[in-house]
């Protein structure tokens, strides 16, 4: 069972995270965050837009759902073990295909354009964090789309394991 607590604390590290990420990539040349993989992957830029958007179709998701809170079903267990799928396969060597919404990251932008963007995404998952009913806190408000549903406590593991997944190829990248 989670508590605002525990989800306000999971929101604190990955905001943490991302902060260190975008610092992280701060001062690289803009031409090298904008070179896409000798093998056609993304760039860094890229990679950077797809996890403001993937954030940013998530909490919309959420919005969505919470607009009739009487509809939300209860998370259980099964979103535990959802959450754990999805944790297990980003740290794996599997590939996956990212869904439509957020496979194709602008390509011609700005670290500063990347960054303002997710700065807004981000306030606005703080304000629904903040703002969380404590009744609704094991309802499932998000469904991942291969796993299922989800409550807000592990689509914030998912979210930063989705984060911790593509530091590692933004590391790997500025070496």
């Amino acid at each position: 069972m989670a508590d605002l607590a525990g989800v306000r604390s999971r929101m604190d590290r990955l905001q943490a995270d991302r902060l260190a990420l975008l610092d992280s990539v701060a001062r690289v040349a803009e031409e090298h965050l904008r070179r896409p993989r000798d093998d056609g992957g993304w760039s860094i830029l890229q990679i950077l837009s797809h996890l403001a958007l993937a954030e940013q179709h998530t909490l919309a998701y959420i919005h969505k759902k919470m607009r009739d809170p009487s509809q939300l079903p209860p998370a259980g267990a099964l979103s535990f073990w959802r959450m754990a799928i999805v944790v297990v396969a980003l740290r794996s060597p599997y590939k996956a295909k990212a869904p439509e919404r957020t496979a194709h990251p602008q390509a011609d932008t700005t670290l500063a354009a990347v960054r303002a963007h997710w700065d807004g995404v981000r306030q606005e998952w703080q304000q629904l964090v903040d703002g969380f009913p404590p009744a609704l806190v094991d309802r499932a408000v998000f469904r991942h789309p291969r796993t299922g549903l989800m409550s807000l406590a592990h689509t914030l593991a998912f979210t930063q394991a989705h984060l911790d997944h593509h530091r590692r190829q933004v590391a790997r990248r500025i070496g």
